[in-house]
């Protein structure tokens, strides 16, 4: 099932997304710009918004 992440996938989705500060991640699930596929209860994927401008130098 595909929703939309909650502060409760918090810890797991920090544990796998190294690209991301726990302060933006943080902000990117308030906001609702982060989704998790899951599975039997699992988190099995995750997609998050990005902007180019956030994490290339324009």
């Amino acid at each position: 099932m595909i929703r939309a992440a909650c502060m409760e996938d918090f810890k797991i989705l920090c544990d796998l997304d190294e690209y991301i500060s726990a302060k933006a991640l943080e902000k990117k699930i308030k906001d609702g710009e982060v989704f998790v596929y899951e599975e039997e209860g699992k988190i099995i994927g995750w997609l998050r918004y990005n902007f180019f401008g956030m994490s290339i130098p324009l």
